[in-house]
């Protein structure tokens, strides 16, 4: 019999499922091919009456996979033993190319009935399939890839002057809300960048956008966790719990714990002046990588009332850990321990730190309460009402004193320096002289992990 095949899906290195079609028997329909054994052998799988050409498949799992073509979607959840048809928006006349992120979630990309590109999702296996609004002048969309279960890739070509075109549903490099024109200067730094548990990287005021995962189709195996900038803010560090690191810009990769034994996850990193990094796991363990990342002792193996919840490096080369409970342990070269809330009443856990770099640190709450330990104190929203808690915080460079702020319904004079902390959807609050270039709160981001920046 005489088959062309337009699609292959391979869920292991094993096993592969081709699609296209057949016309042995003088009328065309549709064929799915399969192999469990690296392709030493193909079988042809059984398929509904009724199944025309089949354009792309997309398999999840080594039993689930799901095929499209013309006006169709058929499933299968059991290796292909059977494939059945899926239920459809009415009029869908097109689905031409397929991507299914998880076994439940998928994505199928084409035209509709008035031609015009179409994109049909599921969240539910396929028990129902819906359509999504594309931009105007979408004429078929004729692939798509999705590198998690909410950001999207769909190519194809629209009418008239349109031509090619790439529809993504991906969080912007840089976001609104955020500025594009830049807010900072060499004496008044102001920029910053957010980073998402699913790798996506947002920058804000004068923080340029060097690339995320989100941005190269990567999606991180566990989250990630925290985000560091180098020392001349010309690119950044992502940390994920197993360990695992990624560079962008002029961050250089010198290691990291993917791939190893860890006794617990990891939970945060910091740069060092000379371009190293420490990653900081939840027991205490440290590990250093690269110039000026030297091991000067962890908590790692010893015993903790809390979990350790992040890091924060001195200029003089040692380091700080914090945990939860505001306990504080500091370790190689200056890093004076000048008191930290362990064993004190806490409203809300601590879940982060900095080091201001004319001497003395912080302590952030998930509430934005700060505790401040040989340092000035610029303010909190430790009295206020947040919508999403605390997760990390930055101190600015700045030296600059500027007149007075207000703290929970009192105003203090404003020492030199400042910091900003930010909430996990994406709100950013700023003190003292850190400048407030602009934020993710309010548009839906929910995952929002770490800060870094001037």
């Amino acid at each position: 019999r005489a088959s062309s095949l337009y699609g292959v899906a391979c869920p292991s290195t094993t096993t592969c499922y081709a699609v296209g079609y057949n016309n042995g028997s003088g009328s065309l329909s549709g064929d799915i091919f399969a192999t469990t054994n690296s392709g030493a052998t193909w079988t042809s799988q059984s398929l509904p009456s009724g199944t025309y050409i089949l354009n792309g498949i997309a398999c999840p799992s080594t039993t689930t996979c799901y095929a499209v073509g013309s006006g169709d979607i058929l499933v299968t959840t059991n290796s292909g033993a059977t494939w059945t048809f899926q239920s459809l928006p009415s009029g869908t006349i097109g689905p031409s190319a397929i991507a299914c992120p998880s076994t439940t979630t998928c994505y199928a990309g084409g035209q509709n009935p008035s031609y015009g590109g179409e994109i049909l999702v599921t969240t539910n296996s396929g028990a129902i399939w819906t359509s999504q609004s594309v931009p105007s002048g979408t004429y078929r969309l004729n692939s798509i890839a999705c590198p998690s279960t909410t950001t999207c890739y769909a190519a194809g070509y629209g009418t008239g002057s349109v031509g090619g075109l790439i529809l993504t549903n991906a969080p912007s490099p840089g976001p609104p809300g955020c500025s594009s024109t830049g807010v900072g200067s060499a004496n008044f730094p102001g920029g910053y960048w957010l980073a998402t548990a699913n790798g996506a990287v947002y920058s804000c005021g004068d923080a340029p956008f060097y690339g995320s995962l989100v941005t190269l189709g990567i999606t991180p195996s566990k989250p990630i966790v925290g985000i560091a900038a180098t020392p001349d803010n010309k690119g950044y560090w992502l940390v994920a719990s197993d360990g695992g690191l990624f560079a962008f810009g002029d961050a250089k990769f010198y290691g990291s714990m993917g791939g190893k034994p860890l006794n617990e996850p990891v939970v945060g990193m910091t740069a060092t002046p000379q371009g190293g990094y420490y990653e900081v796991a939840s027991d205490g363990g440290l590990f250093a990588f690269g110039p000026g990342a030297s091991f000067c002792g962890s908590m790692g193996g010893k015993p903790l009332n809390e979990p350790v919840v992040g890091m924060a490096e001195t200029p003089a080369g040692g380091y700080y850990e914090v945990a939860s409970d505001g306990g504080l342990f500091a370790f190689g070269p200056g890093t004076p321990f000048l008191g930290s809330m362990g064993g004190k009443p806490l409203n809300k856990p601590v879940v982060g730190m900095a080091v201001d770099p004319t001497g003395g640190y912080y302590e952030v709450a998930s509430d934005g309460g700060i505790f401040s330990f040989g340092t000035a104190f610029h303010g909190s929203t430790g009295c206020l009402s947040l919508n999403q808690p605390i997760v990390a915080m930055v101190v600015s460079p700045d030296t600059t004193t500027v007149g007075t702020g207000t703290a929970c319904g009192f105003t203090t004079p404003q020492s030199p320096g400042g910091y900003r902390f930010v909430a996990s959807d994406g709100g950013v609050f700023s003190f003292g002289n850190a400048v407030f270039a602009g934020s993710l709160g309010g548009l839906g981001v929910t995952d929002v992990v770490g800060i870094a920046g001037s």
